[in-house]
């Protein structure tokens, strides 16, 4: 008898980039919940992912909720406290809330699992228009770091993705408004995603955690 494909949760799965992770995962031939709408918190997120999961064990939780509404450009002096929020302060709570319920299911069926935050790269590159974004992008790769310095102990990864900005927007997955010489041709962020965590949840996974993974074949090198 085949064991059972791996269930991964992907919240955000009404976002362009997120409904693309959670295809690419799902042909990956993961069992695949996609969860969407997590503005009530985490009790109501928990609740979603248990009834998903449908009885089987959740192996792990992606957050791909990157909005490509709030990916359009706008000047810092434009910027209002509401669009502050509704830019940064919403999509770093959004993160917060799926970190509290991933770590609730994960630690419930007490055999850890492993945690994804997608951050668009912009966080680490900054851009012209894209203050709030980069912020909210940088939180939630901090977010990550610091939730893998504690949950090891719960035998729980947790690390960041960091895709470039054009793939959080619909158009072709390459559409970058200047390509790197270095960089790979034709790198599908959505599946460079779902590749690192189906080998993350695999029986023999390594003990990666803390660390944020480019998925954009080479675009943005970090030191």
């Amino acid at each position: 008898m085949s064991p059972s494909p791996p269930v991964i949760v992907v919240v955000g799965a009404q976002t362009h980039l997120g409904g693309r992770v959670a295809g690419c995962l799902a042909a990956r031939g993961a069992a695949v919940v996609a969860v969407s709408g997590v503005e009530a918190g985490p009790g109501p997120l928990v609740t979603a992912i248990v009834e998903g999961a449908a009885g089987r064990r959740v192996a792990a939780v992606v957050h791909a909720e990157v909005d490509e509404a709030l990916c359009a450009p706008r000047p810092l002096v434009e910027t209002t406290a509401e669009d502050w929020r509704e830019r940064c302060a919403r999509p770093v709570a959004s993160a917060l809330w799926t970190a509290n319920a991933a770590y609730t299911v994960l630690t419930g069926e007490g055999r850890g699992g492993t945690v994804g935050f997608v951050c668009p790269s912009v966080g680490l590159t900054g851009a012209t228009g894209h203050v709030a974004l980069a912020s909210a992008a940088e939180s939630v790769r901090l977010l990550a770091k610091s939730a893998a310095r504690r949950w090891g102990r719960h035998r729980i990864t947790v690390n960041a993705f960091a895709p470039p900005l054009a793939a959080c927007l619909p158009g072709p997955a390459t559409q970058t408004a200047e390509v790197n010489a270095t960089a790979f041709p034709d790198v599908d962020a959505a599946d460079e995603i779902a590749a690192l965590v189906t080998t993350l949840v695999a029986p023999d996974a390594p003990h990666l955690t803390g660390a944020t993974l480019g998925t954009d074949g080479g675009e943005l090198m970090l030191p």
